[in-house]
């Protein structure tokens, strides 16, 4: 399809052509050039010459020439008239074509952005698939872990039947073995106060005389107690040095561990003087008297494992057992 500005181009070239060659058509020719300034031409015979002004026949000529040259320039003008056309319509032509290269790469970008546009589409119709599928995948992984957690709760709805089941058993076990310890409690209360009324009879029918041995042997242990007792406070009181200076009425209390034989292992004090130099010198004077003076026997060292000892700057004032 020629397009429309070529069309007009053609079309217009062609009718200056044929005006262009209408004119020349219409110029007379040579032979005729007497009749076109109005000169009758002279008859020809071949029988008789006739004289021609030679002046007026220059003039002739001139005045043909003189018409020719206008005609020429009429021409000449006429061709540049339609060469200014022709380069007019060349520059339409020419501006037609840039307005075409210009509409042509417009319409390659807007292809191009179709194209962008149709890989767009496409890039987001295959993420809304790949959406549906892991929409379609998390669906099932809901379902199946909906399905696992019904196994799940009805697993566990078992087990807490089974266990109360077990609990309900062990109740019931655990209710046989309280009646069962009631009893057997019941049982051994009985027996220990039959073996309560049973020594009570036997004590009763202890003679004066055992009594009296029991009281004698007492006597005598507690006789030997207090003589290892005022031993031992000899001993501290030889070994400690009271501080110069120290208020006589101070006094400071000790727990001594004794192992047998007298050894001191260790010592606490629990109830502080208020001076520091005198509870040191108290500790260092017990101390120093390790080993002590304890029974040999078992029963009677029993009781000066530990002892309570009271002291004071005049002197050890007072040990308990």
């Amino acid at each position: 399809m020629v397009p429309k500005y070529r069309l007009s181009f053609f079309l217009a070239l062609g009718l200056h052509l044929c005006l262009f060659s209408l004119f020349f058509l219409r110029i007379p020719a040579h032979s005729s050039r007497f009749e076109a300034v109005g000169v009758k031409a002279p008859p020809v015979s071949t029988l008789a010459a006739t004289t021609i002004d030679e002046h007026r026949l220059q003039e002739e000529v001139a005045h043909i020439k003189q018409a020719e040259a206008h005609k020429k320039a009429q021409q000449q003008a006429y061709v540049h008239q339609l060469q200014a056309k022709a380069a007019a319509a060349r520059a339409v032509r020419q501006q037609e074509q840039q307005h075409l290269a210009m509409l042509k790469k417009k319409q390659q970008h807007a292809q191009a952005q179709m194209l962008q546009i149709e890989r767009d589409k496409h890039q987001v119709e295959q993420e809304k698939l790949r959406l549906e599928q892991q929409k379609a995948e998390a669906a099932k992984r809901l379902r199946a872990l909906q399905a696992k957690n019904e196994k799940a709760v009805k697993a566990m709805a078992a087990l807490h039947a089974q266990q109360k089941k077990v609990q309900e058993a062990v109740a019931a076990t655990l209710k046989v073995k309280k009646e069962a310890a009631l009893k057997a409690k019941k049982t051994q209360a009985l027996q220990s106060q039959s073996k309560r009324l049973q020594q009570q009879l036997m004590s009763q029918q202890l003679s004066e005389d055992a009594k009296e041995l029991a009281a004698a042997r007492a006597k005598q242990q507690q006789s030997m107690m207090n003589h290892y007792k005022e031993v031992i406070l000899k001993e501290i009181s030889e070994h400690w040095v009271v501080p110069h200076g120290v208020d006589n009425k101070l006094t400071c209390v000790y727990l001594v561990e004794l192992a047998p034989g007298g050894v001191v292992l260790s010592l606490k004090l629990i109830r502080s003087s208020g001076n520091s130099a005198l509870d040191r010198s108290a500790e260092a004077a017990i101390y120093k008297s390790s080993p002590l003076s304890v029974p040999k026997e078992p029963t009677l060292f029993d009781n000066f494992r530990e002892l309570r000892l009271t002291v004071s700057p005049k002197t050890v004032i007072k040990l308990n057992g």
